[in-house]
């Protein structure tokens, strides 16, 4: 197969790239970054598609290809397979953690869709994806990615199995495994040992089901008589059960008799209502409840208004039984005079008055005896008469100014002393009077004050009274009920009107809660019969079952208990037959289903005594064909090898061997040395000579693309002219190659050599 354009619209940094490839070696040549390793990983993605799995230490081939800006890889790729000319489609996205595919195969000329199965690669090439990889894609081989050890034993895997992938000896380990699994050397363990063991544990049982079979037969007869014996008793119990049956029926027209009764005392307790009805109405009005609970509050409120009234009269009646006579008699004599303001005014000015006449009278008398001796006394006062004619006067006015005052206090005394008898007390006593005097008037005050508010108040508990009068009398009146206005008449209509019509209340409740049981007894009744018919029951239940004693009753149901325990005991019996039926049934096990796995057990053994033949057989093969591959292919791989090499190295190393271990060594002046003796570039051209090898005998006229990339990097210019004639010999003669490299050197050398080459570059 040769790749003829590649076109790319979107894969990784590469957007909208076209790419033409011819039958020579090509070399894509660009910076580091500028897309070589995008452009060789879409032609794989051309042709297998790309991995998901994140490889240790990088991501996954999927993440490096969609693009950075859209999520989306896409492009076609045009390939020649001998004569025909194929295009393919595809394209890739991410949605969210999924990445739906696209991929088309159809003819370029045509452009008809080719139908096929498996990867397009598989298709076009023939080989699945891990194949092409190991054999057409050839990475970096310099000694930093890929040690002595790791290509040692790459060569051995191509030479024992002719794949550097493909190691025979880890083929052989895991038959070598799977064939312990089946059994071990020593006979005692693996899968074909523990179904030999089951297969001898199956015929021991075998042997003891048997004999548990017969025993289980014999329970399976006493089964059966159970049975037997279960249905005649049945047929008993169902006589019984039917005579019961129509003993309940007697019940349930029982239950339709004690029905009628409840309908028929309905009748009465309705018919009796409705007289009382009658007793309780008095025109269009109800004597009810209501009427009680009304009138009892307007009785009530009657019987409080004259308690009230009476309690009122009574307290007037006290308040004037409480005040003294000695209080009373002090009250007239104080309000003779005027009130005990007056009183006490009079008397302050009577005595006031005597005692101020009292003093003049002895201040002029003392002025009269001082003056009258004065007007003998030779006094010169230079007056033109002589001094008696002066003081002897004057003390004729003092005296009789004197008596004046005497006559005064003499007349405020009698005053006093009028007041007093007036009083009934003397002169003395006129203090402590009044004191007296003062208390009884505040004492009679105080209960006249009393006494208003209480008749007062007596004069609206009047009105009240009169109130409830009145309302009783409405009362009574808006049911025609007469009564006389006095209030304890009143009262006592009232009472007499309350016990009669609270009895007939009483009666109607009583009435009506014996209608309400009624109802719910014919309700409650009637449910339990709704599912009967009474004219049907009563023809199925006959006269005998109606006249039957209850001792009759008594032994009917006995007999249907006996039968139902009787019935009892055999269930249980069979229960229990069935019981150890059931435990036999997983206890022992059936001769039938032993000799099924025992069947199972002896295909199980054949078919793995097969694999483990097979298994050993394979191994025989496999150590063969290794063998073989080694003593056919391997020379032949040799011989080109050293063909190579001899070219390579211009004769220095001409022999390339691989030793008893498969390790690869080359000679040197008559010495053999193993490869890790040599420079990491040597190590890449043997490596890539055995490779150049492997496809030279694997192709027929075309191979797959060879895709190598950096892979002279570590190898001198002389040797890498010489691989580049190599390859442009291989292009022409076996299959396309194409070189990735970030450098001029093979483009240039490929010049100097005037190697037709094409050179793409990024």
């Amino acid at each position: 197969m040769r790749i003829v354009k590649i076109h790319i619209n979107e894969f990784g940094p590469l957007v909208n790239k076209d790419f033409e490839f011819d039958e020579n070696l090509t070399i894509v040549k660009g910076d580091n970054e500028s897309g070589k390793s995008s452009l060789m990983l879409f032609i794989k993605f051309m042709l297998y598609g790309l991995s998901k799995k994140v490889k240790t230490g990088s991501v996954a081939e999927i993440d490096k290809a969609l693009s950075h800006s859209s999520d989306v890889a896409s492009g076609y790729m045009t390939v020649s397979v001998g004569e025909e000319l194929y295009r393919i489609d595809r394209q890739i996205r991410r949605s969210g953690r999924t990445y739906p595919e696209k991929v088309q195969l159809s003819d370029a000329r045509s452009g008809l869709v080719c139908e096929y199965s498996g990867s397009v690669g598989e298709f076009l090439l023939g080989i699945p994806a891990d194949v092409f990889e190991s054999s057409s894609s050839i990475s970096q081989l310099g000694c930093s990615s890929v040690g002595g050890k790791e290509i040692g034993t790459a060569i051995k895997n191509l030479l024992s199995s002719a794949d550097e992938s493909i190691d025979s000896q880890k083929a052989l380990g895991g038959l070598e495994k799977l064939r312990k699994r089946l059994l071990h050397k020593n006979q005692k363990g693996g899968s074909i040992f523990k179904l030999t063991t089951k297969k001898n544990t199956l015929l021991e049982q075998y042997k003891k089901s048997v004999d548990d079979r017969c025993e289980t037969e014999g329970i399976e007869a006493d089964l059966k008589r159970t049975d037997a014996k279960i249905k005649e008793v049945s047929e008993s119990q169902k006589i019984a059960d039917e005579l019961v049956s129509k003993i309940g029926l007697r019940a349930v027209v029982k239950q339709f008799e004690l029905l009628h009764s409840y309908e028929e005392e309905k009748g009465l307790v309705e018919s009796e209502l409705s007289k009382l009805e009658g007793e309780l109405t008095v025109g269009e009005r109800k004597l009810d409840r209501s009427f009680v609970s009304n009138l009892r509050g307007i009785v009530g409120e009657l019987s409080f208004a004259q308690k009230d009234k009476k309690e009122a009269d009574r307290a007037i009646l006290a308040l004037e039984e409480q005040a003294d006579e000695n209080s009373r008699l002090i009250a007239k004599k104080v309000s003779a005079n005027g009130g005990i303001d007056s009183l006490e005014g009079k008397i302050s000015k009577a005595q006031n008055s005597k005692r101020s006449n009292a003093a003049a009278a002895l201040v002029f008398a003392l002025l009269a005896l001082v003056s009258a001796p004065l007007g003998f006394l030779n006094i010169p006062l230079h007056l033109p008469v002589p001094a008696y004619f002066v003081f002897l006067p004057l003390s004729l006015l003092f005296l009789a100014l004197a008596l004046v005052f005497v006559g005064g206090c003499a007349k405020a005394k009698k005053e006093l002393q009028t007041t007093c008898e007036g009083l009934d007390i003397n002169e003395g006593e006129i203090n402590g009077f009044l004191s007296d005097a003062r208390k009884a008037l505040s004492r009679t005050d105080e209960e006249s004050e009393l006494l208003r508010e209480c008749e007062a108040q007596r004069s609206v508990k009047e009105r009240v009274l009169a109130s409830a009068v009145n309302k009783a009398l409405e009362y009574f009146s808006l049911y025609g009920i007469s009564a006389r206005e006095n209030a304890e008449e009143l009262i006592l209509k009232a009472d007499e009107t309350l016990t009669k019509i609270t009895a007939l209340c009483d009666k109607k409740d009583s009435l009506s809660g014996r209608l309400v049981a009624l109802e719910a007894k014919i309700k409650e009744t009637s449910a339990e019969l709704g599912d009967y018919n009474e004219n049907q029951i009563r023809r199925r239940v006959s006269d005998e079952i109606l006249k039957m004693s209850d001792a009759e009753i008594r032994t009917a149901k006995t007999n249907k208990a006996a039968y139902a325990n009787q019935l009892k005991t055999l269930t249980d019996m069979k229960l229990g037959y069935e019981r150890s039926l059931i435990e036999r049934k997983y206890s022992t096990q059936d001769p039938f289903d032993i000799a099924a796995k025992l069947s199972d057990v002896d295909e199980d053994l054949e078919v793995q005594t097969k694999a483990y033949a097979a298994i050993a057989l394979a191994m025989e093969t496999i150590t063969t064909a290794s063998a073989n591959l080694r003593n056919t292919i391997a020379p032949q791989i040799r011989s080109h090898a050293n063909e190579y090499m001899r070219v390579i190295t211009d004769g220095k190393y001409d022999s390339v061997s691989v030793t008893d271990s498969l390790e690869l060594s080359m000679s040197e002046d008559g010495f053999s040395y193993t490869v890790d003796s040599f420079s990491a570039g040597t190590k890449d051209a043997a490596y890539l000579a055995l490779r150049l090898s492997l496809l030279a005998l694997m192709g027929e006229d075309e191979t797959a693309p060879l895709l190598m990339d950096e892979t002279l990097a570590m190898i001198d210019d002389k040797r890498a002219r010489k691989l580049l004639s190599m390859l442009s010999e291989h292009a022409a003669e076996h299959g396309q190659c194409i070189l990735f490299s970030c450098h001029d050197r093979e483009v240039r050398l490929c010049n100097e050599e005037n190697i037709d080459v094409r050179v793409i570059n990024m």
